[in-house]
């Protein structure tokens, strides 16, 4: 994908394409939940045509930048209004219906960002810092606001004390990351450690992975090869908010939402992919910006000769 972002002269409809290809993946989910519910969900969430109702969430957290990205990229993204309305119909049905609460709060996290994104990148960070920590106490009052607003079963308030299994994953992932502290087990070492320890965990409560893409990471490379994810994103941070202001509120979403899950600790799952071609979208504005500013700079020293 990064390559056909590169020359749009080889896919000049590679923003359509997505966009429908997203809108046919929902759509079709929407439906096989109303003719086949049991297909379409799992332990009674909505999960549509992806493996489980978080893989659902995740996907609806990386589309939503995307989404905005493209139609800026492209003005003539769709064709008809009524395309747009379909797409962002589909979305909206999608997240409320796959109840993750992750993927609603990314999402609106994303669109908070955005809305504050003329604001300094300090003040920005200062505010996702926050809310990162202010989540724990958002978690504590959810009950309170659920059952205000009569919404305690859709928000699954029985699963919130034990983070629906994530607390136990997490503190297992941490004993497990003792002994490979520096350099890791090796990909594909966390799948093994929690497939080795599954009966007992699901006694506890959990299930799955670590749920933590960064706990992943470290299970797998260690604390050199996370260090040099965080150098890498940092770089890109960096690089990208000088011309772009869509950056961090991407940014934003997306390590929030790796935080509990796995996810961005592989590279092969489309949830990474449609993450990439968003990241590059924002680095090839970067690049272009470079070029104009060193092409004005030539012109300016020409004429000067």
């Amino acid at each position: 994908p990064l390559t056909y972002l590169a020359a749009d002269e080889q896919n000049q409809n590679l923003s359509k394409d997505l966009i429908n290809w997203l809108t046919v993946i929902l759509g079709v989910g929407l439906i096989m939940y109303v003719v086949n519910p049991e297909f379409a969900t799992l332990v009674g969430r909505y999960r549509g045509l992806l493996g489980n109702p978080n893989g659902m969430g995740i996907l609806l957290t990386v589309t939503a930048p995307l989404y905005l990205l493209l139609k800026r990229r492209d003005s003539e993204l769709f064709e008809n209004k009524w395309k747009e309305y379909l797409f962002l119909g589909v979305f909206i049905l999608s997240l409320i219906l796959t109840g993750s609460r992750t993927s609603l709060f990314a999402i609106l996290m994303f669109i908070v960002f955005v809305r504050l994104r003329f604001l300094s990148n300090s003040v920005t960070l200062v505010v996702f810092l926050v809310l990162v920590i202010g989540y724990e106490f958002l978690l504590s009052s959810l009950p309170l606001i659920a059952q205000w607003l009569g919404i305690e079963g859709y928000l699954r308030l029985d699963t919130l004390e034990e983070g629906s299994g994530r607390f136990i994953a997490w503190n297992f992932a941490w004993e497990q990351i003792q002994d490979v502290f520096f350099i890791g087990g090796g990909f594909g070492y966390t799948e093994t450690v929690f497939n080795d320890h599954f009966t007992d965990l699901s006694m506890l409560g959990h299930q799955g992975n670590s749920h933590n893409s960064y706990l992943t990471l470290w299970l797998d490379t260690g604390l050199i090869g996370l260090l040099l994810l965080i150098v890498s994103l940092i770089r890109t941070a960096v690089r990208g908010v000088k011309t772009s202001v869509y950056v961090l509120p991407v940014l934003y979403c997306v390590l929030f939402s790796a935080n509990f899950e796995s996810w961005y600790a592989a590279s092969l799952n489309p949830f990474t992919s449609l993450f990439l071609i968003s990241l590059t979208m924002l680095l090839m504005e970067a690049q272009g910006s470079e070029k104009t500013t060193e092409g004005d700079t030539e012109k300016e020293i020409v004429q000067t000769n």
